[in-house]
C-alpha cells in the first residue's frame, strides 16, 4: 500500500505535491487542488485541468509548482484517486512504492548527460556550479524530489530517479548563455516556462543573474 493511501485510510487527509487528499464516507476520496472556486469537478477532465497553469501556459514540467486552482474531484475508490494522481503527476504512486522498498532505479546527471547526443551533446559542458544553480531553480520549484542527485522527499513529496528532459534542456541552454556570456533581461511571466531561448522566461533570467553575480560566466 502507497504511502499516500495509507495516510488518508489512517488520518483521513494525505498529501502529494500541490494535491490534497480526504476520505469520504462510503469508502471514496476527495482530489483537491485549491484556491478558487471548483471549475474541475469530473476524474476524467484531471489530466487536461492540469496540462496548463493559471496563466493559460502549457506545463511541461508534470511536477512544476503551477498546477492550478479549482480542482475538487470525488472518486468513487482508490483505483478512480489513484488515476486521477497519475493523470497529474505520472507514476508518482509507482516510484514512491519503489522508493519505499528499495527497488526504484536511480540515474545520475553524468549518466543522462553523457547519452546525450547531437544538439544536447554540449549539455556535459556545464560546470558543477552550473548544475547546482539548475537543480535549484527547477528542482526547487518542482513537486518531485531529485533523489538523484541524494535528495529525500519529505512529507508530500515524490521521488524523482533521474534527471528529465526539461533540466537537460535547460542545461543544454545554460552551457550556450556561458559561451555567449548573454546579458539578464527582465523577467516576463508571459513567456512560456520552458522556453528557455526566450529573453524574459523566469528561469533564463534568473540562472542569468545569478551566474552574473558570481562572475562564472566570465
Amino acid at each position: 500500500m502507497s504511502t499516500v493511501r495509507r495516510n488518508v485510510d489512517t488520518a483521513g487527509a494525505a498529501v502529494i505535491g500541490q494535491l490534497t487528499l480526504q476520505r469520504e464516507d462510503g469508502g471514496r476520496y476527495r482530489i483537491m487542488k485549491g484556491p478558487s472556486e471548483p471549475t474541475c469537478t469530473d476524474p476524467g477532465a484531471v489530466a487536461a485541468w492540469a496540462r496548463n497553469d493559471d496563466r493559460g501556459r502549457y506545463r511541461p514540467l508534470t511536477g512544476a509548482l503551477t498546477l492550478p486552482g479549482g480542482l475538487d474531484v470525488l472518486c468513487d475508490d482508490w483505483e478512480t484517486a489513484a488515476r486521477v494522481i497519475d493523470d497529474v503527476y505520472p507514476l508518482a504512486l509507482i516510484h514512491e512504492a519503489q522508493y519505499l522498498d528499495g527497488t526504484l532505479r536511480v540515474v545520475s546527471l553524468d549518466e543522462v548527460l553523457d547519452r546525450q547526443s547531437g544538439r544536447y551533446e554540449k549539455a556535459r559542458m556545464l560546470d558543477e556550479p552550473g548544475r547546482a544553480l539548475v537543480r535549484d531553480m527547477l528542482c526547487g520549484r518542482c513537486a518531485r524530489t531529485p533523489v538523484w542527485a541524494g535528495e529525500a522527499p519529505g512529507y508530500g513529496g515524490i521521488p524523482c530517479p533521474e534527471p528529465c528532459s526539461v533540466f537537460v534542456a535547460l542545461v543544454r541552454e545554460a552551457v550556450a548563455w556561458d559561451e555567449e556570456h548573454v546579458e539578464p533581461a527582465e523577467p516576463d511571466p508571459d513567456v512560456p516556462y520552458a522556453a528557455f531561448e526566450t529573453p524574459g522566461n523566469e528561469l533564463r533570467e534568473t540562472y542569468l543573474r545569478s551566474r552574473r553575480q558570481t562572475g562564472a560566466d566570465e
